[in-house]
């Protein structure tokens, strides 16, 4: 329980006689000011307790990108979502709104070739979508131009979309991750390029979302005089607008894009999906768009060494078991009443999920992680605390195992 507050020179202050947004007022503002916050804990003893402010970023839902540091340089690029800055995707007099995730995802792929990356990793897992616009446009990154998608709408009218920018900003080797939670917009930039033959898609089969939603204000009433009776509305509702659809007139609805190289994913048993959803709707086909796809990938080859990789991983081994079990468990989920047969399947579980842990634990790479040039002189300005969580980001994506063995896969593109 927190009784006590001083902030720098000022005089100590009791809570008890504080309102809630003095409180706030100590704790924030622009000073230097150190906070020496007293604490009461559940043993009854006092302590007191330092604060130092910094000033907060609010980056983590944006792109980031890295340098994975090896036998040869790979770029990175972490995708949260496809956001955009502005509630409209177009404005007035018809100029279309660049300022989004497609936009900064341009500025890393700039900053990453002044690295001489030799290729680059996409990261759109559990990524669950958000602007199609953004979408569209992040796939035209890669593609010179031509059909992207087609929509069709509730009068089962179909569009097609194009890339809107002539040309590429890279053209080299593209790898893009994807796993069960890639959904909807993921999916859209996925199957874009799939079918153009652009980028290798690793992973697992992603989440099956080929719908359109616009979120509409539940109250809609107008005064007598034709104007809107509130200005600040509190339930709102998300309506299906359109279906979208792969260039080749198939869809990712139910379906979701299944990845080149399948790799083990521990959620692929889970029914997360949006097949499993009652108002679902069901997968259907459309027009298939003119285009011209790139040269086939040598996608069998990949296939092949990244399969010896995983078999000989006890990792992605681990990941398997579990799948195994789970789905054992969704056949017969039987749980026994009497004590000792429900205490050896409760330690029978308990194994299943330690050993995953055990393998983590035990997994070594040979790469390391770093930040592109540009970004690593902003972040030695930084404050401690902030070069300390970007280390620890660091560590986290050069231990990642999915990561890693896209790593190897694009060595082993290059190699072939």
């Amino acid at each position: 329980i927190i009784t006590k507050i001083k902030k720098g020179n000022e005089p100590e202050q009791e809570l008890t006689d504080l309102e809630e947004d003095e409180v706030a007022d100590l704790m924030k503002g622009n000073s230097d000011d150190k906070i020496i916050v007293t604490v009461k804990t559940p043993g009854g003893t006092q302590k007191n307790i330092t604060l130092v402010k910094e000033k907060i970023t609010a980056d983590e839902g944006i792109v980031k990108s890295y340098v994975l540091q090896g036998r040869q340089k790979i770029g990175y690029i972490q995708l949260p979502g496809f956001y955009s800055r502005e509630d409209e995707d177009i404005v007035a007099e018809d100029k279309i709104k660049y300022d989004g995730c497609a936009n900064d995802m341009s500025k890393e792929i700039v900053k990453l070739k002044k690295d001489s990356i030799a290729g680059l990793i996409l990261d759109l897992r559990f990524n669950g979508g958000g602007s199609m616009w953004e979408a569209i446009q992040l796939a035209g990154i890669f593609i010179d131009m031509g059909p992207v998608c087609s929509v069709k709408n509730k009068d089962g009218k179909v569009h097609f979309l194009k890339d809107p920018n002539r040309g590429t900003i890279y053209d080299g080797p593209l790898l893009v991750l994807v796993n069960g939670s890639s959904a909807s917009a993921s999916e859209l930039t996925g199957a874009v390029l799939q079918d153009y033959n652009r980028a290798l898609i690793v992973g697992s089969t992603t989440y099956g979302k080929g719908t359109a939603q616009s979120v509409f204000p539940m109250d809609t009433l107008l005064d007598i005089t034709g104007k809107k009776k509130y200005d600040d509305y509190s339930d709102f509702v998300k309506v299906t607008g359109g279906k979208f659809y792969r260039i080749d007139g198939t869809t990712t609805q139910w379906k979701g894009v299944v990845p080149d190289i399948a790799l083990p994913d521990i959620y692929q048993e889970v029914e997360s999906r949006e097949s499993n959803n009652a108002s679902a709707l069901l997968p259907d086909l459309s027009k298939k768009g003119i285009y011209q796809p790139l040269p086939l990938l040598p996608v069998a080859a990949l296939q092949n060494k990244s399969m010896a990789r995983v078999k000989a991983d006890s990792s992605f081994a681990a990941v398997i078991r579990f799948n195994n079990w789970i789905m054992q468990k969704k056949k017969s989920n039987d749980i026994p009443l009497q004590w000792l047969p429900y205490i050896s399947q409760f330690k029978n579980a308990m194994h299943i999920y330690h050993s995953i842990d055990a393998a983590e634990d035990k997994f070594k790479n040979n790469i390391s992680a770093a930040n592109n040039s540009f970004d690593a002189e902003k972040i030695n300005l930084t404050a401690e605390q902030g070069r300390i969580l970007n280390q620890t980001h660091l560590t986290r994506i050069a231990a990642d195992k999915y990561v890693y063995e896209a790593y190897n896969i694009l060595q082993d593109w290059f190699n072939i």
